[in-house]
């Protein structure tokens, strides 16, 4: 039920991170960021496992909330939302494959808020990766519809995806 587990099952690459949270964003917590996001994103392209990356995104939204960034305009604070954003497109990704119906409402509130507030994803190990399990793909706007186009189809979903193709396609 934890990344822990996960971890411990040999599936992912160990984290040798200490567990501590010192309530700031300092090495150690960049650190488990950094494994979490890597084993979410190894769960869904490698192992196409995606149950777990429910507990992963639950463990990274628990360690961002005991999180404290005392300024919204700070390199932290930016970070911070991308992770969040991030999170909680693996999420989206994660409850769309495994059929649950909360994936629509997760892509909507990601389409949104990268539409009101645009985040851009750099990453020089990505830059050759261009698919759905790319933590990239949680800031583009064209992603995103296509990962919402595509869960109404899985799910077959044909009022939404007609109602969905004619806002895009007028």
């Amino acid at each position: 039920g934890s990344i822990l587990e996960v971890f411990n099952q040999a599936l992912f690459p160990k984290c040798d991170c200490p567990p501590n949270i010192k309530g700031n964003l300092n090495s150690e917590i960049c650190c488990q960021i950094y494994c979490a996001i890597d084993s979410c994103k190894r769960a869904i392209r490698n192992y196409h496992m995606y149950e777990r990356v429910i507990p992963i995104v639950d463990y990274l939204d628990a360690l961002v909330r005991k999180i404290d960034i005392p300024t919204t305009d700070s390199w932290e604070y930016e970070y911070i939302s991308k992770v969040s954003r991030i999170s909680k497109w693996y999420r989206a990704l994660a409850y769309a494959f495994t059929g649950r119906s909360e994936a629509e409402s997760l892509f909507q509130e990601l389409i949104q808020a990268q539409e009101k507030d645009p985040l851009a994803y750099d990453s020089y190990s990505d830059v050759f990766i261009n698919n759905l399990a790319n933590p990239a793909s949680a800031f583009d706007l064209d992603y995103l519809r296509y990962a919402l186009l595509h869960y109404y189809v899985e799910t077959d979903n044909r009022i939404g995806y007609e109602r969905y193709i004619e806002t895009l396609y007028p």
